[in-house]
């Protein structure tokens, strides 16, 4: 990703240190904030994994949670309908 010119310089600047020093020094301008926003882009993709990874081992414990409780619910419902048709046949 190229880095366009975040500043402007004023005309006084630009003529006391000629245009190729001028140029040079928006250029360390510029690397230096495309720098700076890509270590913030990398620590916050870091921040993001680590709290996804968190969020994986508990979505992962509720749904086993979620799926035992509905296997009991289950089985519960095909004891009590399989019982009450035993009873009626006898």
């Amino acid at each position: 990703m190229k880095a366009e010119n975040i500043i402007v310089f004023p005309e006084v600047l630009r003529t006391k240190l000629g245009d190729e020093a001028a140029k040079q020094l928006v250029d360390i301008v510029n690397a230096t904030a495309e720098k700076t926003k890509n270590d913030v882009f990398e620590f916050l993709i870091e921040r993001f994994e680590s709290r996804l990874a968190k969020s994986e081992s508990s979505l992962i414990r509720w749904m086993f949670l979620f799926w035992v409780g509905q296997l009991a619910v289950t089985t519960g419902i095909v004891f009590t309908f399989l019982g009450s048709i035993i009873r009626a046949l006898t």
